[in-house]
């Protein structure tokens, strides 16, 4: 697994959501409890525009324990749905997590 979580990396950074995306999604298929693997499928979709998908994996991160808050913040990749409702419910969770 750490050989497809590398690879995504490397796509992510040379700027190729979807492969970076196909990889993503083979780690939560294997590890489906990879709260970081979710986060990372967010990013991607967010930098892909897809606003709706990207919410849903940041829940879904979230929801496995994700509690970077200060990264889901500022973290440039979520750009795109930072100022959208949802994002901004999302946030409100740091409020009431563990």
């Amino acid at each position: 697994m750490p050989a497809l979580n590398d690879a995504a990396a490397l796509y992510a950074h040379a700027g190729n959501e979807e492969k970076a995306l196909n990889h993503l999604k083979k780690i939560v298929e294997i590890a489906p409890g990879r709260a970081d693997a979710f986060y990372n499928a967010a990013c991607m979709h967010a930098r892909l525009g897809q606003a709706e998908e990207a919410i849903a994996w940041l829940k879904k991160a979230i929801e496995r324990g994700y509690r970077r808050w200060g990264q889901i913040a500022a973290d440039p990749d979520l750009e795109s749905i930072r100022g959208t409702e949802a994002f901004k419910q999302l946030m409100q969770m740091k409020d009431r997590a563990p």
